[in-house]
């Protein structure tokens, strides 16, 4: 598959996303609230819903992106549920 603008930016916002969780992974404290891990995965929820509210004409990259955000949630999940115990 040649190497598009549309992909180079689906490979950014990939990209993007790890870099902004994994600091916040590695950042937070496992005793007490976790209120950096609970504003990045308040801040992918709203990506997730303007991913699902963008018009469906991005050529399935909208939804390769939708993927992606929902991995990050995941993992940003997991990242909480291990940091509480």
């Amino acid at each position: 598959m040649p190497v598009t603008e549309d992909r180079m930016k689906i490979v950014g916002l990939k990209s993007w996303l790890i870099a902004c969780a994994l600091p916040i992974l590695v950042a937070c404290a496992p005793a007490g609230g976790q209120p950096n891990m609970e504003s990045a995965l308040n801040s992918l929820q709203n990506a997730k819903v303007s991913l699902e509210r963008a018009a469906h004409n991005k050529g399935g990259y909208r939804v390769r992106a939708l993927e992606h955000v929902n991995e990050a949630i995941r993992e940003v999940e997991e990242g909480i549920r291990i940091g509480a115990q």
